[in-house]
């Protein structure tokens, strides 16, 4: 009866392929690093020799800048209880001090 001592930690089990032969994972870092290997492994390249009929467009080049004004148009069209991004400032506030 082990009631007066704290449960064991759970343990993640020695980590082995018996396919490739090579050494088991016992430490954290070892089988955190085979993790890895396993389930994020390195992206391969594509090949996109085959795609020789693509024609891509022109580029749309907007020339235009946004003015003073046109960042209080859109701060008056915000609903004003509302906070958006992690400076949590209000939508009321951004409205007020905007003028």
């Amino acid at each position: 009866m082990r009631s007066h001592l704290p449960k064991a930690l759970p343990q993640l089990p020695v980590l082995q392929n018996p396919l490739s032969g090579d050494q088991a994972s016992i430490t954290n870092k070892n089988k955190t690093d085979r993790l890895f290997k396993t389930f994020f492994p390195a992206p391969v390249e594509a090949d996109l020799e085959d795609i020789t009929t693509v024609i891509y467009p022109i580029p749309i080049e907007i020339n235009r800048e946004v003015s003073e004004e046109d960042v209080k148009a859109a701060i008056v069209k915000f609903k004003p209880d509302k906070v958006f991004g992690p400076d949590e400032i209000s939508n009321r506030v951004l409205q007020c001090v905007s003028g």
